[in-house]
């Protein structure tokens, strides 16, 4: 993929979640939320790792998974990678706690 795709796909992923800007949704389809908001900045380098939000809740976590799944590939980098597991390994931990 030349650059003007990988600008395109990063612009077919965020004109919807600017559109969600200031929303508040709570159905089991949102894709939004602190911890998901949180890893796309992180894809997009406007927050570091260790800077990460972690899932709260499950619809929390869910929105990350939701994100994830339509967060172009070419962001899914080793750190975004890293973030994703974090999050998904955080819940869990904080359920069996």
């Amino acid at each position: 993929m030349n650059t003007m795709d990988l600008l395109f796909k990063d612009i077919e992923f965020l004109v919807p979640r600017a559109s969600q800007a200031g929303t508040i949704n709570f159905t089991e389809n949102r894709d939004c939320g602190a911890s998901s908001n949180s890893i796309v900045e992180i894809a997009y380098e406007i927050r570091h790792l260790w800077d990460q939000i972690l899932p709260h809740d499950a619809a929390d976590l869910n929105a990350c998974v939701k994100m994830w799944d339509k967060l172009p590939e070419h962001r899914k980098t080793f750190d975004v990678k890293l973030a994703m597991d974090r999050a998904l390994n955080y819940k869990q931990e904080a359920e069996r706690s």
